[in-house]
């Protein structure tokens, strides 16, 4: 899988994370270049990530395939956290560039060609261009995707199709694993999980009133992460330099918010954030008040 990208031309195409060493596989592994799962990690009890799931059926047409749909997914994520706006990808423009990478071939790994569409050419929206750094491969375990997804990265992944799986995600709401003869393939994207202890949240590309849930998702329980393929995330410099899980060092009030938070007068929520556009409370007013106090009495 990896044997272009380890034999690279020059120091200067090595990916982000690479040092003078050799290249090998763990240099395009998210832990490798984004730092090791910290263990300490305070997970929120539920992630769910707000996408527009778009429909790949409507859009039959223009022939948009289901991976350019996870790729946007989970670039929409990404951008969305950065710029704490709401974006809506424009599916049509970015499958149309994406045709030049390769990703209507039948040979290759096509889900990271289209990721690789991505990088060089951003996440499209109808509202302008937003960049995309780079991606990077995380393990299939349970526990590491949990992780990624609890730090605000969706996942772009795929699957084969069999004459059961899919089918079993729209009628029942939960994905098949591998049973059943095999069909072809499929890419999308996993945006949450329902617990600590459950289920993931994969979302389709075919429309927000999509299956059992009505709402374009299905659920893939732990004992079938093992038949997912590769499994991606994507990311950009500013997305790893955080303040709060929702506020970067690009926020107009990062000097201000670094400022306090280093003197404890504010601390965030547990779950790492810090809800910047939410109103205060009475008492949350007077516990800053306190801090200071007891800081700069």
């Amino acid at each position: 899988m990896f044997e272009n990208l380890l034999t690279p031309k020059s120091k200067d195409t090595l990916p982000l994370g690479c040092l003078e060493d050799e290249a090998d596989e763990r240099d395009f592994m998210a832990e490798h270049i984004l730092g090791t799962i910290d263990p300490n990690f305070v997970y929120p009890d539920r992630v769910r990530m707000d996408i527009d799931e778009g429909n790949q059926g409507a859009l039959d047409e223009t022939k948009v395939a289901c991976t350019c749909f996870a790729s946007y997914h989970a670039a929409q994520a990404a951008n969305e956290v950065e710029h704490d706006t709401r974006l809506f990808p424009d599916f049509v423009k970015g499958w149309s560039v994406q045709g030049h990478f390769g990703t209507r071939s039948s040979r290759g790994d096509y889900v990271r060609t289209a990721l690789k569409s991505i990088v060089k050419n951003g996440l499209i929206t109808k509202e302008g261009t937003y960049p995309v750094k780079e991606f990077a491969q995380i393990g299939k375990s349970p526990s590491e995707i949990r992780y990624w997804l609890a730090k605000g990265f969706a996942i772009v992944t795929s699957a084969r199709t069999t004459s059961t799986n899919f089918r079993l995600a729209k009628t029942t709401g939960y994905w098949g694993g591998n049973d059943g003869a095999i069909r072809g393939g499929h890419a999308f994207a996993l945006t949450g999980y329902e617990n600590l202890d459950k289920d993931i949240v994969g979302s389709q590309s075919y429309g927000s009133k999509y299956g059992f849930f009505n709402d374009g998702s299905f659920r893939i329980r732990d004992e079938d992460i093992k038949h997912l393929g590769t499994c991606y995330i994507e990311y950009d410099v500013k997305d790893v330099k955080k303040i709060f899980t929702d506020v970067t060092e690009e926020s107009w009030a990062a000097e201000a918010l670094t400022w306090a938070k280093k003197n404890k007068i504010v601390k965030g929520y547990e779950d790492g954030s810090f809800k910047p556009n939410q109103p205060m409370t009475r008492a949350e007013m007077i516990q800053v008040m306190y801090n200071f106090k007891k800081k700069f009495r």
